[in-house]
């Protein structure tokens, strides 16, 4: 019996060791939120047009993300994740619920959002 119990024992932690969570391993909500925004952003500044900018802060506060999931890793820390969330326009009673494809690159331990089309492995257009 006591055998049986350290060979459990050995196992489980083989397997923690060996199998790291993937979940920790994908954007949270929170970090998905802020790379997100940051990227419309970082968008509107290279554009170099203040209207633009205005538009795209107000767009920002009227979105959440909601949930990530479905990530498929592009690299160590490169992922492509569904990205599910909720925009309501200013001043509008709607909500509008959106699913998009978001590429993720983790630097310097944050991740960045990258907005163009990610590409994906095996994918044919």
């Amino acid at each position: 019996m006591e055998k049986r119990y350290w060979v459990g024992i050995c196992i489980l932690l083989l397997t923690a060791c060996v199998a790291p969570n993937e979940e920790a391993m994908i954007p949270t909500i929170s970090e998905a939120d802020s790379a997100v925004k940051n990227a419309f952003l970082h968008d509107a500044k290279q554009h170099d047009n203040s209207m633009a900018m205005d538009m795209v802060k107000n767009d920002i506060g009227s979105l959440q993300i909601m949930a990530v999931d479905n990530c498929e890793i592009q690299e160590p820390d490169a992922m492509v994740c569904d990205v599910y969330s909720d925009f309501k326009p200013a001043g509008s009673h709607e909500v509008r619920s959106n699913r998009d494809k978001v590429g993720f690159v983790k630097t310097d331990g944050e991740w960045v959002a990258k907005l163009h089309k990610p590409q994906l492995r095996g994918f044919d257009e």
